[in-house]
């Protein structure tokens, strides 16, 4: 049986996440969108590394912009 790729949890049908970072990770990429609305010329990399130095980002989305910065790091 398959498992989340960032934890033991079951992952949805139709994701590599369990049901908690799949909603990590939409809330990340509907985040990025205020973000850019707000702060002029921030891409995807640099909206990630402000997210993981704030105190009140959750624990799994920092897990998933991990896993987004191993996998994705060029990504912008």
């Amino acid at each position: 049986m398959k498992s989340c790729k960032l934890c033991n949890g079951e992952p949805l049908s139709s994701s590599i996440f369990c049901i908690y970072h799949e909603i990590a990770y939409n809330n990340l990429k509907s985040g990025y969108k205020i973000w850019t609305d707000r702060y002029d010329n921030l891409d995807w990399k640099n909206y990630l590394r402000k997210l993981l130095e704030l105190s009140t980002t959750g624990k799994f989305v920092k897990q998933v912009i991990m896993e987004e910065k191993e996998n994705h790091g060029n990504k912008e």
